[in-house]
């Protein structure tokens, strides 16, 4: 599979050897510039409006593309980034004032609202964008 960013829209396509078939989408809010996967995993950075996070199922019956959480800090996203340590996901992301934080998605977490937040575990100015 390959996802791809245009305009407002993500879009998960599908290879068969000949051609791209677009499968899944997801209106995103002003403009992505960056996207980043883990596995089934879609990190998805605006310009504007912050981090999204989005899970990939793909199925014999369906093929969908959720939005797990976001950032609802607006953030100017520069760059993303995943973290991995051992069983450990946390997400990264950088914006234009030259912030750095790190999201955890955590759904069983009341400060997460049933798992629509990214959680923010830690933050720091680096200095520069």
């Amino acid at each position: 599979h390959l996802v791809v960013a245009i305009g407002t829209k993500l879009i998960v396509h599908s290879y068969d050897g000949q051609e791209l078939t677009p499968v899944a989408f997801f209106d995103t809010p002003l403009h992505t510039v960056t996207i980043n996967v883990v596995k089934n995993f879609i990190l998805m950075g605006d310009i504007q409006k912050g981090a999204h996070f989005f899970r990939w199922k793909d199925t014999a019956n369906e093929k969908l593309l959720v939005q797990l959480a976001k950032d609802f800090e607006a953030m100017d996203i520069l760059a993303t980034e995943f973290l991995v340590d051992g069983s450990t996901l946390s997400l990264l992301a950088t914006d234009m004032t030259g912030n750095a934080c790190i999201f955890a998605y955590d759904p069983k977490s009341s400060e997460s609202w049933k798992g629509q937040k990214l959680l923010t575990k830690s933050a720091f100015h680096v200095g520069s964008p």
